[in-house]
């Protein structure tokens, strides 16, 4: 029956993506999204909001539908939030009595001005950029400021007592009412919340239950409070309980209404309704854009911000909470493989036939248990991790302590104004103050170079120029962009010869891969070598690999080879055209018919860079944490020097361990077990010459380089002491895993002979090379899609044709065959690429 509506549906099926496995997966994220959002809906609502717990439920069930049909996202989620139902507390608990008609019409009017609010910031789009500015110091640091209000606003409904509205919270409620609790707090509420805590604690640390620690810590919580109340009896333990919902149907309509005695209080409401606006859309469009890193989505933030604002203001008119991104599920949706719309959808319909036909089980979760949700919640919005990372920068760890405090010193809508005007001041004193660098002759400026910044660059360049007698010369590689009033500077004290300019990024965009992102250029310009040349200047290069070549990013050069061959080059519109080394140590003449720069890179470190570009792209869309570790990794060479498509397995099978700052990892003359390669954190190497000897320091080691692969792979002991300088975290491999993955290949390539004879018997060619690579050569019969164009071409493929993969070198085939494998058509790499291919090629393609 299931397959007979799928097929009638169209829900499964090429037209869709989806396997009829995928769908029943989609079934079960939203089953789990839908149990994991009850608890919190109703926390939300009841301890922190002060409302109804429908007014929760409600808008994880109508706010989470809406969202799922506005935002162009498959894997958006919004709902209600924690942050945002503390805002309508702390704004309205001053003002009216809590669950008065009053109190419950300003919150449906707190509801719908914000999202009027937010619809301004569609409505005048420029508003929309602002967001943009946002770092993730000031959102980090905010988010972990409401999460330690978060644990301190519950502490007085953890031991059973009502929330005392007359003291100020942001810097004197913590204490207030821990002596509260200690003083007059309900043993048995106590017994409650800690049993709930517990429970939601330890199944947490257990793999198959931590999606479902919340509801088992409600779970648990209830039964306790039911246990004692049949004990004892519901009059003695005083133990409040969440109202019946059996009056509640599939919607409440409710419409906010004004009047002339109000408007005092509505204008006192109105800083909260900011509030609530403007925290609601940071968060959206901060996770709006980790969703499009994480899926190469291109959603927009306009898009984003329309769709909270429509939701907003429909759930005023629906009895619900306000709507935003919900960090906590869409986390949950990501671990469990999401991957379109059914997920929202459907765990908005299982939540709203769960209160339809079970309220009874919901009216008898006590608050001590909703407090004790609240708690955790604000707990896990204080990540450690995160925080440490931010203090690796001094400035942005000022940034974050800055906005961690705004929020107890300000409150939440001074701290979110604040916030802001911390980010505009971050961004531009950044954008105004490039960092700069002074070595001998050289200038290294690593920023944003414009008419803004230009003053400052200029005082800091003349005083170099002062200081040195012989010209100096400008490093620009690290420099984000260059505009008209910075290039004619630079072009004017070339002119006087004072300096010379390398790397303007206007002209090394010139032959920079397109599908790279700045982080792998910034990696290329790193490796690679500058040569500026006067007008009829020589100059002779030699190669310093076997794969080398020079690029020219501006004016117009001849290029004499050693066995005689000449030719003349320019840069073009897109990137530049190389010229190719023959053999490591051949050399090449340049001379130049007019000023020009010249660049020197290894071909091979490009197609590496391009090959593991988009090797983490495809696996961040199925595990962000393995994305990240795939850029720690980098640095291994190690690693470097596998097969690109095994490296999926390599990091999924790492384990994250936490170290401490003098803790030996590995022993010298010990048995090899493990690899490691350093995520975060430093490290030293010590080496004894013969055992028993002093051990001396020979290297220090740091984030993405790796150690412990020696003694695995000779089958020796260890050969070096490792011990860590800081606290850190490592990933670690074992040595089963680290021998098989070693020894095995996900996906196959092959030599040139066998290819051949598999072409001949109807494998067809897939050249994923950049276009001007297949003018110089291509085997005959080949279709060209470049490998960062794969991905969005797969549709000109013929599914069940079969595909030999080549590239130049072998490296970028193996991702483009593993991209194929990934969709179910049959692909292998070609070993070596077209460089080792001896047979028929022709040249240039048509």
């Amino acid at each position: 029956m299931v397959n007979y509506l799928l097929d009638k549906l169209n829900l499964t099926g090429p037209q869709t993506g989806l396997t009829r496995q995928d769908f029943t997966n989609e079934l079960l994220i939203g089953l789990t999204i839908a149990f994991t959002a009850l608890p919190q809906a109703i926390a939300f609502s009841t301890t922190l909001a002060g409302l109804p717990p429908y007014f929760g439920i409600y808008a994880a069930i109508w706010g989470v539908l809406l969202t799922a049909v506005l935002n162009s996202s498959k894997v958006f989620l919004g709902g209600p939030n924690s942050t945002l139902s503390a805002v309508i507390g702390v704004t309205l608990l001053p003002i009216v009595p809590q669950f008065s008609t009053e109190y419950i019409n300003y919150a449906l009017l707190l509801v719908l001005i914000a999202g009027l609010i937010q619809a301004m910031f569609f409505i005048f789009r420029p508003l929309s950029r602002l967001f943009d500015l946002m770092s993730e110091a000031v959102i980090n640091g905010m988010i972990c400021g409401i999460g330690l209000f978060l644990i301190f606003k519950s502490i007085t409904a953890f031991g059973g007592l009502p929330i005392n509205t007359e003291i100020e919270w942001p810097l004197m409620i913590a204490w207030h009412s821990l002596l509260a609790v200690l003083e007059i707090g309900n043993l048995y509420a106590l017994q409650i919340g800690i049993i709930t805590l517990i429970t939601i604690i330890f199944t947490h640390t257990i793999k198959p239950l931590k999606n479902w620690s919340i509801l088992l810590g409600i779970i648990a919580g209830t039964f306790y409070s039911q246990h004692i109340s049949t004990v004892y009896g519901i009059e003695n333990i005083l133990i409040e309980q969440t109202a019946n919902l059996s009056v509640v149907g599939m919607v409440l309509p409710s419409i906010p209404t004004l009047s002339q005695e109000s408007m005092p209080d509505i204008i006192a409401i109105i800083p909260g309704a900011i509030t609530i606006a403007l925290l609601g859309l940071m968060q959206t469009v901060a996770a709006t854009r980790r969703i499009n890193q994480i899926t190469s989505q291109h959603t927009t933030n306009t898009e984003s911000i329309a769709a909270d604002s429509l939701t907003n203001c429909s759930l005023s008119f629906l009895s619900a909470l306000p709507s935003c991104a919900s960090f906590n599920r869409m986390s949950v949706m990501h671990s469990m493989h999401a991957k379109t719309r059914i997920v929202p959808i459907t765990s908005a319909v299982f939540l709203l036939a769960f209160v339809l036909f079970f309220p009874e089980l919901i009216a008898i979760i006590p608050v001590p248990a909703m407090a004790a949700v609240i708690i955790i919640v604000g707990v896990r919005m204080i990540k450690w991790s995160e925080i440490r990372q931010h203090f690796s920068s001094k400035s942005e760890g000022f940034i974050f302590s800055a906005a961690f405090l705004s929020v107890p010193v300000f409150g939440l809508f001074g701290a979110v104004v604040f916030g802001s005007l911390l980010a505009l001041l971050h961004f531009n004193w950044r954008k105004l103050h490039p960092e700069i660098t002074v070595e001998n002759d050289v200038i290294k400026i690593q920023g944003s170079l414009y008419y803004g910044s230009l003053p400052y660059v200029q005082s800091k360049v003349n005083e170099a120029i002062k200081k040195n007698t012989s010209a100096i010369t400008i490093d620009l590689r690290n420099a984000s962009y260059d505009d008209a009033e910075a290039e004619r500077w630079l072009n004017e004290i070339q002119t006087k010869g004072a300096s010379k300019v390398v790397g303007s990024t206007q002209m090394l965009s010139a032959f920079m891969p397109q599908s790279l992102n700045n982080e792998r250029r910034r990696e290329l310009l790193d490796n690679a070598r500058f040569f500026p040349l006067n007008e009829g200047e020589s100059s002779t290069l030699l190669a310093d690999g076997d794969n080398d070549c020079i690029r020219v990013i501006s004016g117009t050069v001849k290029i004499q080879r050693n066995d005689g061959f000449t030719q003349e080059l320019k840069p073009e519109k897109t990137r530049g055209c190389p010229c190719s080394f023959r053999h490591k140590g051949d050399s090449l003449i340049v001379h130049a018919e007019e000023a020009s720069l010249i660049c020197q890179l290894d071909q091979d470190e490009v197609d590496f860079l391009v090959s593991w570009q988009e090797l983490s792209r495809s696996l961040g869309r199925q595990d962000s944490e393995i994305e990240r570790r795939m850029d720690k990794i980098q640095k291994s060479l190690l690693l470097r020097s596998l097969p690109m498509e095994t490296l999926q397995e390599a990091v999924s099978r790492m384990q994250s361990i936490s170290v401490k700052s003098g803790e030996v990892i590995i022993r010298q003359w010990d048995e090899g077990d493990s690899f490691y390669v350093i995520d975060n954190g430093e490290a030293e190497v010590w080496r004894e010459e013969f055992q028993g000897d002093e051990a001396e320091m020979v290297v220090a080691i740091s984030a993405g380089e790796s150690f412990g692969e020696d003694a695995l792979l000779t089958g020796s002991s260890r050969n070096a002491t490792i011990k860590m300088i800081t606290d850190g975290i490592l990933l670690k491999l074992n040595k089963k895993d680290f021998n098989e993955l070693l020894s095995s290949s996900i996906f196959h390539e092959q030599e040139p002979a066998i290819i051949k004879a598999m072409i001949e018997n109807g494998y067809k060619l897939l050249d994923v090379r950049y276009e001007e690579e297949a003018y110089e050569s291509q085997i005959p019969n080949s279709t060209l899609i470049p490998l960062f164009d794969l991905r969005r071409r797969l549709d000109e493929l013929v599914p069940t044709d079969r595909y030999v993969v080549y590239c130049r070198s072998g490296k970028r085939s193996t991702v483009g065959a593993m991209l194929l494998s990934q969709r179910g058509i049959e692909a292998i790499s070609l070993k070596g690429g077209i460089l080792g291919w001896p047979y028929e090629t022709v040249s240039p393609i048509q």
